[in-house]
């Protein structure tokens, strides 16, 4: 990777079900193709993002595993605790669920970004992105979709999101959805019956060679081509419903693991 520091990049929906976790994880797989060191962080209270990964998310810490109250970790045994999945590491939940609400991520966000290339954070379409990051809102190009996705443009206080638009609709076609939310269409993720089908059999939902497969490669792509956002801010900088408690010095991780 070329970037002289790590980005983050915050994937979430203009409507639940869209397939924002599948893109989250389609790109994860493009981008660790291409030698990018990548962190996935499942945002989702409920924690299922390791439900589309079928067998191969390795051993490892979840989300209920982590103490609540703590406010800094050690980014390099913490990377080295988290699951392996096809080059990434992931942080998700199990049956214990996941981050209770936003304030729990800066602390994991912070210590990944030091040893990782990018952190993806697949994010509740409730939940406003982390200062500083990059935003992907997924859309379709039906009205109800796109007026979804303008809401959500304009709550987002620090960027402009970019859409990645599913042609999914023919209400708006792609000059006029930009026109209407305000955003650019950064490119497209096809319908793919064979992720649907490795959904519903609980597979890995990357693992179909499909036109999804390469639409996340171009995206990724094109990723790698955009300018770097301007820096996080400090954890002093951070607006309170982002910051907790900070302490300057990481805790321990749970003996026998990492």
């Amino acid at each position: 990777m070329s970037s002289t520091r790590s980005r983050i990049l915050a994937v979430t929906g203009a409507l639940g079900g869209c397939g924002a976790t599948t893109l989250t994880l389609l790109l994860a797989r493009a981008l660790a193709a291409q030698d990018w060191r990548v962190a996935v962080v499942d945002a989702d209270p409920a924690g299922g993002l390791g439900l589309h990964l079928g067998d191969g998310l390795g051993p490892g810490l979840v989300w209920g595993d982590l103490p609540a109250d703590e406010t800094a970790f050690r980014s390099a045994r913490l990377t080295r605790a988290l699951p392996a999945w096809r080059g990434c590491r992931i942080l998700t939940g199990d049956d214990r669920g996941g981050p209770e609400g936003p304030g729990r991520l800066w602390p994991i966000l912070d210590a990944l970004a030091r040893e990782q290339d990018l952190v993806l954070i697949d994010l509740p379409r409730t939940w406003t992105p982390p200062p500083g990051a990059e935003t992907l809102v997924l859309t379709g190009q039906d009205l109800r979709s796109a007026v979804a996705a303008r809401i959500r443009a304009a709550r987002m206080p620090s960027s402009t999101p970019a859409l990645v638009v599913r042609q999914v609709g023919e209400d708006l076609c792609e000059a006029e959805l930009a026109t209407f939310t305000g955003c650019t269409v950064l490119g497209h993720l096809p319908e793919d019956r064979s992720v649907r089908q490795r959904a519903a059999l609980g597979d890995d939902v990357t693992s179909s060679r499909g036109a999804s497969r390469r639409a996340a490669r171009l995206l990724a792509e094109r990723l790698c081509d955009r300018p770097e956002p301007a820096p996080v801010p400090k954890p002093a900088e951070r607006p309170p419903s982002w910051a907790p408690q900070w302490l300057p010095l990481g805790v321990a991780l749970p003996q026998g693991i990492g």
